[in-house]
């Protein structure tokens, strides 16, 4: 054990990430091919509170089916969790009929995304399922957000590509 103390491996960053959502030891544990004594210890040695797991919140609702699915598809890393699953046309991933990063919103922090709400990445890859990057938001925000940082350069651009059905939002 050559490293110092105070160092942490991209291994230990990942855990301490995932602790701070409601995961159980055990998913935590599979999901990164370690004990559960270790995500224990990463805990302890972080002092990081461990939340009660995910599972006692959503065990009645019939989207559980979908979370061994979601969780199997993605790739953590201390910054991003990238899905790496299946995608829609316009790269975002897709389990079913249901967008992964709205799932995310809802598995990790209990929200419910509604049906004219859009989901916003702070960190602007589609691909990104971390709840810590997500956020609520209107169409409206989401084009200027976009505009602001040149991803795009008209809201008709955005628009007619990935929302035909909201024309009119500025």
């Amino acid at each position: 054990m050559g490293r110092k103390a105070g160092s942490l491996t991209k291994k230990t960053l990942v855990i301490a990430e995932m602790l701070r959502y409601p995961l159980s030891q055990k998913v935590i544990s599979a999901t990164m091919g370690c004990s559960q004594q270790n995500i224990s210890n990463v805990a302890q040695r972080l002092s990081i509170e461990v939340k009660r797991p995910i599972a006692d919140r959503i065990s009645v609702n019939p989207r559980v089916r979908t979370w061994r699915r979601f969780i199997k598809n993605i790739y953590f890393t201390p910054n991003c969790w990238f899905w790496i699953g299946p995608f829609a046309s316009e790269g975002y991933g897709r389990i079913g009929k249901n967008y992964t990063h709205r799932l995310a919103l809802y598995y990790f922090r209990g929200i419910q995304v509604g049906k004219t709400d859009d989901v916003l990445h702070e960190c602007d890859t589609p691909q990104c399922v971390n709840p810590g990057h997500l956020r609520i938001g209107t169409a409206r925000e989401n084009v200027r957000d976009s505009m602001s940082k040149g991803i795009c350069h008209g809201p008709q651009k955005l628009l007619n590509k990935q929302t035909p059905h909201r024309k009119k939002v500025l």
